[in-house]
């Protein structure tokens, strides 16, 4: 079974906050009950999101680790298990057989569309069902 994978083509204000888009992302998918890993190569990104997930909603937290013990697993290389993957400025196709459902979180800015849309033209041809949304 291959993938849904989801672009999300970041723009205007959310350039600047990156980490709550993904925080908002995070919670819809939690809400639905899913397990979720959060990939991303930037430590010090990875570090913004971690602390967004415990105050993104003032009535809750999302709760998250790096160990893979709780709903949401925080890290930098891709585990096979969950229900959704988001990856968050990625370099590098993931296994379109990873999760049921795959996030692609690029910034939409010259020098970082071409990129994304190299991954697209891979997921395609991997068979994947793919989608494209603007976001600001």
């Amino acid at each position: 079974m291959n993938a849904r994978v989801d672009f999300h083509g970041l723009q205007g204000r959310w350039l600047q906050q990156p980490a709550r888009y993904v925080c908002a992302l995070s919670h819809k998918a939690w809400k639905a009950r899913q397990r979720i890993q959060i990939l991303c190569s930037q430590a010090a990104l990875l570090d913004e999101i971690d602390s967004a997930l415990w105050t993104f909603r003032p009535d809750s937290f999302l709760a998250h680790d790096r160990s893979g013990q709780a709903p949401i697993h925080l890290g930098e290389t891709p585990v096979a298990g969950y229900d959704f993957t988001i990856q968050v400025f990625g370099e590098a196709c993931l296994p379109a057989t990873l999760s049921p459902r795959l996030a692609e979180i690029f910034r939409n800015r010259p020098g970082e569309v071409e990129p994304a849309r190299q991954r697209y033209r891979r997921y395609r041809q991997a068979g994947c069902e793919l989608n494209y949304h603007e976001v600001g």
